[in-house]
């Protein structure tokens, strides 16, 4: 017997074992686990979650997660806040893909959307995955949706302690009440970008202290943050397949000679840094050399990244050896409501670190 059911603090270590049983990829059983601590899995911005498991019997298996925010969609041309549904995660044990499940949880998830006047959202899903694209335009709450960007993500691996820059292009910073404010500014030019966000951005902060903000070394602008989410999540491979594992034996071989940190056993969390909050606009050149040794510094195996597609002007190479997947982000509307959508030309703000 199969429910789908609003989701609460008892289901939370269900949702875990169903994580750590669910790969995110295809090729590679790449498992993407949150925190233990359930205040700490979903950093946010603020708005409302949404949350909604399916269960057989007792058993978890099955868990839908997004959240109401108001960001900015772009109507007549101008951009506008607007309350919307973002999806940011969706597991399913396997073998009750194609049961109907999929589609029932997501459809939970806008209904429960549309019962409080939020009759549009987004979504991001990558591109290879052909299964998760037919459910999210499919569904049967009368939903229209579309693909508005394709965006690439990089991974560039730390096969070598990174130099030290002679001149650096990003000087780290400590942010205050006035750089929050700065910061939503920056980015209210961005489709999507969140309304608002200054005094909860502040208490993100406060709460993740391991985020570094850095602006650019020759003229001050600000630029980026970059946060280590060991705290929020981990990612592991559950087994290594034949390339992989030879690339790890390799990879620890040489470690003497490189400085690497050590190329984690299949099980052990790899750990990131990821870049937040980016005025892509403002990377300088060789930005790269400079995050890639700030994440060694702080005992990651890679620096993740949007290298393109978010913004008309390709910004600078993150540079060294790199991991590239794409991914699209895709809009929907219920009940007749125009799907949100933007100008080619226009910049959209997307953050990797809070899906």
């Amino acid at each position: 017997m199969f429910r789908v059911i609003e989701a609460g603090p008892e289901h939370w270590s269900g949702i875990l074992a169903l994580m750590g049983r669910t790969p995110m990829n295809s090729t590679i059983p790449i498992t993407l686990l949150r925190a233990q601590d359930r205040t700490l899995a979903y950093p946010n911005l603020g708005g409302e979650p949404l949350a909604f498991v399916a269960c057989k019997n007792d058993e978890v298996i099955g868990y839908a997660y997004g959240r109401l925010e108001m960001r900015r969609i772009e109507r007549n041309g101008a951009l506008v806040p607007e309350r919307i549904l973002f999806g940011t995660d969706f597991r399913l044990d396997r073998e009750y893909r194609g049961s109907g499940l999929a589609s029932a949880m997501m459809d939970a998830v806008k209904q429960a959307g549309a019962k409080r006047e939020v009759r549009m959202g987004y979504g991001m899903v990558d591109a290879a995955d052909k299964k998760t694209l037919g459910v999210l335009f499919g569904g049967n709450v009368g939903q229209s949706a579309q693909i508005v960007r394709t965006f690439t993500n990089v991974a560039r691996l730390l096969t070598a302690r990174p130099r030290v820059p002679a001149r650096p292009a990003l000087e780290a910073f400590t942010p205050d009440a006035s750089t929050f404010a700065q910061i939503e500014e920056k980015l209210s030019s961005r489709f999507l970008s969140p309304v608002g966000i200054a005094e909860p951005l502040r208490a993100l902060v406060e709460r993740y202290p391991e985020i570094r903000f850095y602006r650019r070394a020759d003229d001050g602008r600000y630029a980026l943050a970059l946060w280590d989410q060991r705290r929020v999540r981990e990612v592991t491979v559950a087994w290594l397949p034949r390339k992989m594992a030879f690339a790890r034996q390799l990879w620890n071989l040489l470690r003497p000679l490189t400085g690497a940190h050590r190329f984690p056993a299949a099980g052990e969390p790899f750990r990131s840094a990821e870049v937040f909050l980016a005025a892509r606009e403002n990377f300088p050149e060789g930005f790269g050399e400079m995050l890639a040794r700030e994440a060694w510094d702080q005992g990651c195996h890679m620096l993740v990244s949007i290298d393109e597609g978010t913004d008309p002007v390709k910004p600078p190479p993150v540079g060294g050896r790199c991991f590239r997947t794409q991914s699209h982000l895709i809009a929907y509307s219920v009940r007749g409501e125009p799907i949100p959508t933007c100008a080619p030309e226009r910049s959209i703000y997307l953050d990797l670190t809070l899906i």
